[in-house]
């Protein structure tokens, strides 16, 4: 029966499979193993359910679930049959052979143990863990290549290319080292295939193929991307590499294959959050202290004001922060005003924005004379902390020592400029 293959919702399964059932599914989320396929039009699958597809025989006692996720599983299975079930001991109806429709069953072969073992101890992770294999098949890497140029020549594609063949060249010279250190303690003469999958594998990515920027971005995710390849190679007992290029991405299998991931390093959207806040608390300040200021002096503020609002908009909608850089903002009582007193005014829609932000905050020496969070306003500060528009003069001040030592920005033809404030 091993040879009978089918469907599922992500790729080819048969029997002796491991598979998660769909959330939507009155198994929902329980890890089987497949039995056996029973094929549409065949005396098995005629004399069974009447699905309109292929029938899937799945056995869900086989996996190891914990204690936690019994008692889960006892709810859901209790409330499925209508009757209660006895504590600690899983319903003997049905779930030694469920018979499961194409459309309920996610493959998970190879998945790494921890992963695993994750998904079989508590509903949560095993929710957690189809919800990444859902958004993984929105489009693969294979799939999003089909409806990307053949040739690259834009900057972020080519950088990207340069820091995966970076990786595989680090990957490479480790893997030797390795077994250079461990040339007495291994057989070296027994990895000929293994070795040659390796070299053949970084010699074909780095010479041969062309890729596109969604297999870029894919096989970065790996901190060992080169073995990724390689072991695909060494196991596939074919040379035509195209085909398992096209594999790897397309099935994505590496991805619950233990391979260890690249850390994750955005940024936290809690002190996204936080930052936000401080921002529009920051114009709300500003906007206060503004009361007092005589009415002939605001008209003339007006680009300043404008700078303000444009600053605190643009970081809130229209800014990629990098790594640091809200955790450095974050360190200012006026963060709003270390952007806004530096704003390019006039040029504002003529330059690259996102450009202008990085070098404001890349210049860190010019901003001395802005408060930091965890400073009391005290006389020293650029203004009193009792006086009503303390605001406006620590940004006024600190607005003045921009303008005497102006930062460099640069336009569209990577020719630096004076900001306009």
């Amino acid at each position: 029966m091993a040879d009978i293959v089918t469907n599922c919702l992500n790729g080819e399964i048969r029997a002796g499979d491991l598979v998660i059932a769909s959330p939507n599914d009155d198994y929902a989320l329980m890890v089987g193993r497949v039995l056996s396929i029973n094929k549409t039009g065949t005396p098995e699958h005629d004399a069974e359910t009447g699905n309109p597809g292929d029938s899937i025989h799945v056995d869900f006692m086989d996996a190891e679930y914990s204690a936690n996720r019994i008692r889960e599983i006892e709810q859901q299975l209790g409330e499925l049959y209508g009757r209660p079930t006895t504590p600690g001991i899983m319903p003997p109806i049905d779930v030694d052979d469920v018979i499961m429709e194409t459309d309920m069953l996610y493959r998970i072969t190879g998945i790494g143990q921890e992963e695993l073992e994750a998904i079989l101890d508590s509903g949560g992770n095993a929710a957690a863990y189809v919800a990444r294999l859902e958004a993984g098949l929105r489009e693969t890497p294979a799939q999003a290549a089909l409806h990307e140029p053949d040739i690259y020549d834009d900057a972020a594609t080519a950088a990207l290319r340069v820091q995966l063949i970076g990786r595989l060249d680090e990957n490479l010279t480790v893997y030797f080292d390795t077994l250079r250190s461990a040339e007495f303690d291994l057989d070296i003469t027994g990895m000929t295939s293994e070795i040659a999958a390796v070299t053949g594998a970084h010699y074909y990515l780095s010479e041969i193929h062309n890729f596109h920027t969604s297999e870029l971005e894919y096989l970065l995710q790996f901190q060992n991307p080169l073995s990724v390849v390689a072991d695909a190679f060494e196991m596939s007992g074919t040379d035509d590499r195209s085909d398992i290029m096209w594999a790897i991405f397309d099935r994505q299998d590496a991805l619950q294959g233990g391979y260890p991931l690249v850390p994750d390093t955005s940024v936290d959207e809690t002190q996204k959050r936080e930052l936000f806040q401080r921002l529009d608390s920051n114009l709300s300040e500003y906007c206060e202290s503004l009361m007092s200021a005589d009415k002939r002096e605001i008209i003339g503020m007006a680009e300043e004001i404008a700078a303000q609002y444009a600053a605190r908009d643009y970081l809130k909608s229209g800014y990629e922060f990098r790594e640091g850089e809200v955790e450095y903002l974050l360190s200012f009582k006026h963060p709003l005003a270390v952007v806004a007193n530096q704003w390019p005014g006039t040029m504002d829609g003529l330059v690259p924005m996102d450009s202008v932000v990085q070098d404001i905050l890349t210049d860190r020496a010019s901003h001395g004379d802005y408060l930091k969070a965890d400073a009391p306003h005290t006389p020293t500060a650029v203004a009193k902390a009792t006086e009503k528009t303390s605001v406006m003069d620590t940004i006024r001040h600190a607005r003045e020592d921009a303008k005497n030592n102006p930062a460099p920005h640069k336009d569209t033809t990577g020719k630096s400029h004076e900001p306009e404030l």
